[in-house]
């Protein structure tokens, strides 16, 4: 059985959790728009996040961030041609200069972002490397703390410094060992 811990409002399970769904038509699922209010919902309760992006970047995370902040449609103007949506944001459409409540709506989910994910710690795949499982590993042995939850999107992109023969065989090891991270760290981990 998980170990708990009970806090002054809430209980957390120690354990490794996998998000899974089946594909729609059109690809996607909500696994990491799920991922992303939970990270929030956990930001605003108090709790430290260390987020390991494997397939978006720290900029596409931080615009669904601040599209949340303000609503799923971040900014709509009566006429509903202009709406400022989080991939707006990234492709640079602003609201009209001379549109001062929207103007200060923005500012002001981009303030709360950034005052929520001071505790959140992002890490991303680059050009030159992929996050792999033992560097989850030092980092969370090295930072971790009783209130850190770490987020891994997306767990089949995990690679490790082991070698397998199939794929199978890797997404059978990697939740294994993830999970005795989250026992042995007790932390939970959602992936």
């Amino acid at each position: 059985a998980p170990e708990e811990q009970e806090s002054d409002t809430e209980m957390i399970l120690y354990v490794m959790e996998v998000l899974a769904a089946r594909k729609r038509n059109n690809g996607h699922t909500g696994k990491t728009a799920l991922a992303i209010q939970l990270m929030l919902s956990l930001l605003r309760a108090g709790h430290s996040v260390s987020y390991y992006l494997l397939e978006m970047q720290p900029r596409d995370l931080i615009a669904r961030v601040i599209s949340n902040q303000a609503g799923e449609k971040l900014f709509e103007y009566p006429d509903d041609k202009n709406t400022i949506t989080a991939a707006g944001l990234l492709a640079g459409i602003k609201p009209d200069e001379n549109d001062q409540p929207t103007q200060k709506a923005l500012l002001a989910a981009m303030s709360s972002s950034r005052d929520l994910l001071k505790n959140c710690s992002i890490h991303a795949n680059t050009l030159d490397s992929d996050i792999t499982l033992e560097q989850i590993q030092q980092e969370v042995q090295a930072v971790s703390t009783a209130d850190t939850v770490v987020f891994i999107d997306y767990l089949q992109l995990l690679q490790s410094e082991r070698k397998f023969t199939t794929d199978k065989e890797r997404l059978d090891y990697l939740p294994k060992q993830l999970q005795r991270l989250a026992e042995k760290n007790k932390i939970p981990i959602i992936a």
